[in-house]
């Protein structure tokens, strides 16, 4: 049995659905959904809008979703969607919240820039490599090259070298020596 949680709700807090990630994990939910609050045209919650409650940015939405992925994954639980599947009627449909067509490759985006900066943590050098995946590389680039650039401006590095290991598990990255 899978559910859908959908952060970003009126009254939502970020501990709050954390206790409901937490309560799916304990009862060892099959699969998990997440799908960021959307404001739909007519909805009782476009009539909110505005009104002393707002959306999630498409930022906020990144950070929740990929900490719901790390505990639930964690779990053993899969995260199959995150975001909705995009499609024409969507951006004529929807009034605001964090709207985008890969929602996911965000919160992934992000998984992988968060780790590597804890990986590069208290590196001396101006020259990091990291090996991941082949089926990961671009995840660890992010969208445009922005991890390997934001990595580049945040640690001081002249140049981030990205090596393919086809041994290494998916979803993980390993610091090399250069």
């Amino acid at each position: 049995m899978g559910i859908i949680l959908s952060p970003g709700l009126p009254r939502y807090h970020p501990e709050l659905i954390m206790e409901d990630v937490q309560r799916l994990i304990d009862i060892e939910i099959d699969y998990v959904n997440i799908m960021p609050c959307i404001v739909w045209k007519g909805s009782g919650l476009a009539s909110r809008f505005g009104m002393g409650w707002e959306p999630m940015s498409i930022e906020a939405a990144v950070l929740i979703c990929r900490e719901m992925v790390d505990r639930l994954e964690a779990a053993g639980i899969p995260v199959p969607r995150i975001g909705l599947q995009p499609g024409q009627d969507i951006s004529a449909a929807a009034v605001a919240g964090p709207i985008h067509p890969n929602l996911r490759s965000l919160v992934q985006y992000r998984r992988f820039y968060d780790m590597m900066v804890a990986l590069l943590a208290g590196h001396q050098s101006s020259v990091a490599v990291i090996s991941v995946n082949p089926k990961d590389l671009s995840l660890v680039k992010g969208e445009a090259g922005e991890n390997i650039k934001k990595l580049r401006s945040r640690l001081g590095l002249t140049e981030v070298r990205i090596m393919v290991c086809s041994q290494l598990p998916r979803g993980q990255i390993r610091k090399e020596e250069e």
